[in-house]
């Protein structure tokens, strides 16, 4: 529909046909207002208020007819809109209902001070970037590290938030806001614009758009202070665009950052986000290979069962905002690959020496490879599929524990009884 007023308006407006289209292939105000400011809108433009007033059912003029194409096209601060409400993937109620009625106390973690500007190293010294550096991988730990320990802690409270029992839970989500606040305050990782630091933002944005959705979702966050959260994550997001449009990956980097996409489109109510994250993941459906795997990661020498298993855990996340609004991505054709490649990887958890016939080093299969941190994917295949293989990994595996996607993923999305006798 909204395209449709669209497509009309711009038969209108003529002239700005094009910032139209380009609000809604970006869904972004801000790429919008770049290229067109009140100045810019010829009052005889203003003639058609009554079509716009009709649309958005306001009466009069706002100003000017640029509020009005905002309003329309997107929301201006990154504030829901009018339209069908996204859900979120983890349904914190019922997973409350779950696991929740632990006794739990604590002193909230001192806040830190969060980097405006992440810094970042590469580390990797062979083409395949699969042979780690020592020295400059440890650099790299100590770059990221204030952000690393504060999602570790974020991913912890989350697991505890659904854990906790009512009283407790209400610490627990003033904690998690208070941290959230200093997310905002501090516009963290929003002025990583090159691609080392803007790499790592796109692969650490999960953990704090998941902590966010869980709080507001679960105890409800001050009106105030959504507001502010809601503006530092809308302009997260656009640097999240940016660096895409700037610095293209195929790899596993892309997939990171489509889900944060996807996280942000239902903290914002940007079906347009959500959309392109959605378009990612179809994409990478798509490039599974027969075998099951994604080819990029597969190439990535003795870390590519651990790239295939990362890619999984944030495409995931995509698949599991899109269940939760409805679609079963899954089950269509589009989703045959992902399906494809979970399976091949459950089987490479179940037996790792099963993997060696798609490689040239046997490095890839060493223990380090195979991170719980990238297996919370486990939990969502298995509530589709009802794989048996899954389910014991699921069990031989848990906590299936993230700092990089949000906490405990057999918490979020499992269930207690999943790991019964005889599993």
């Amino acid at each position: 529909m909204l395209t449709a007023y669209a497509t009309a308006l711009s038969a209108l407006l003529g002239s700005h046909h094009l910032l139209i289209s380009i609000a809604l292939s970006h869904s972004s105000f801000s790429h919008v207002m770049d290229k067109m400011s009140p100045n810019t809108i010829p009052a005889k433009d203003c003639l058609y208020q009554p079509l716009l007033a009709s649309i958005i059912k306001i009466v009069g003029c706002i100003r000017t007819c640029v509020a009005y194409l905002c309003i329309l096209i997107v929301p201006c601060t990154g504030s829901a809109s009018s339209e069908v409400v996204l859900k979120s993937p983890v349904n914190v109620k019922m997973q409350m209902l779950e696991f929740g009625g632990r006794e739990s106390s604590g002193v909230c973690k001192q806040l830190p001070t969060l980097p405006h500007k992440v810094s970042s190293v590469a580390f990797y010294t062979d083409t395949k970037a699969s042979v780690i550096d020592p020295v400059l991988y440890q650099r790299f730990l100590e770059l990221r590290k204030t952000v690393s320990d504060e999602e570790d802690y974020l991913a912890t409270q989350n697991t505890r938030y659904i854990q906790a029992n009512a009283a407790a839970r209400v610490g627990i989500a003033k904690c998690l806001q208070s941290h959230l606040i200093k997310f905002a305050e501090d516009d963290a990782f929003t002025g990583s614009e090159d691609i080392r630091g803007g790499g790592a933002v796109r692969l650490m944005s999960i953990t704090p758009l998941l902590t966010y959705l869980l709080v507001r979702n679960g105890n409800g966050i001050d009106p105030d202070v959504d507001e502010k959260i809601r503006a530092w994550i809308a302009r997260l997001m656009e640097l999240l665009l940016s660096l895409e449009k700037n610095y293209k990956y195929d790899n596993n980097i892309e997939d990171w950052t489509a889900a944060a996409f996807a996280l942000g489109a239902v903290a914002l109510n940007r079906r347009g986000l959500l959309d392109h994250a959605v378009t990612i993941a179809e994409k990478k459906s798509g490039m599974v290979d027969a075998d099951g795997f994604l080819p990029l990661e597969l190439a990535r020498g003795r870390m590519s069962v651990e790239y295939n298993l990362s890619a999984l855990q944030a495409l995931s996340i995509i698949i599991a905002v899109e269940e939760a609004n409805g679609r079963d991505f899954l089950s269509e054709p589009v989703g045959v690959g992902l399906v494809r490649m979970m399976r091949r990887m459950v089987l490479t958890i179940k037996e790792p020496a099963s993997f060696l016939q798609f490689t040239d080093t046997s490095e890839a299969i060493a223990k380090e490879h195979f991170d719980r941190q990238s297996m919370g994917w486990l939990e969502i295949y298995y509530r589709k599929t009802g794989d048996i293989d899954a389910l014991k990994a699921i069990c031989e595996h848990k906590p299936l524990f993230s700092w990089r996607t949000g906490g405990d993923w057999f918490v979020l999305f499992g269930s207690p009884n999943q790991c019964s006798v005889g599993h």
